[in-house]
């Protein structure tokens, strides 16, 4: 049996979103490392890396290099151990990823969940965060970031079934 591997996108999901943060914003030094984590679904992230069956991986997009560096700065204090893969910012997630084997996507961002469905196999899961979601565009499974801990891991835990 092969592990299922959740990747997991880190700006709107494990690290909460600043709604008012400008493209400008998000290229200055030290953007990245101060935002706050979303304590519940990293807890939950914990849990699952605990599980053999499972493979925990974080996917985000970055403008360069320095944004990089500071997300994994980040993953290092709120979730170390987990590996990571970093997309250019604009590009398919699903195209950084070998497509040999189905895997699950949590991610805020309908766009990127979308993408990654057109590839067989691929579960989608989009997390609401409270500032997401507004156009209804995701029919598919979803987390609110108001769900406990546990509530959260057997989502993600059954989506990989």
């Amino acid at each position: 049996i092969m592990k299922k591997i959740i990747y997991i996108d880190m700006d709107g999901t494990l690290a909460k979103w600043d709604s008012n943060a400008t493209t400008e914003d998000t290229k200055k030094k030290g953007f990245f490392l101060s935002r706050k984590p979303q304590s519940n679904l990293i807890a939950a992230v914990k849990k699952l890396m605990k599980n053999k069956e499972i493979e925990c991986c974080v996917l985000s997009a970055v403008y360069g290099n320095a944004a990089a560096d500071e997300k994994r700065k980040w993953l290092e204090k709120y979730l170390p151990g987990i590996s990571s893969v970093f997309v250019p910012y604009g590009q398919n997630k699903a195209d950084y990823i070998p497509s040999e084997q189905p895997s699950v996507l949590l991610d805020d961002y309908s766009v990127n969940l979308h993408n990654w469905i057109s590839v067989p196999g691929n579960i989608g899961i989009k997390f609401r965060n409270g500032i997401n979601g507004t156009n209804g565009t995701w029919r598919g499974e979803s987390i609110d970031h108001t769900m406990s801990i546990k509530e959260m891991e057997i989502k993600i835990r059954e989506a990989c079934e």
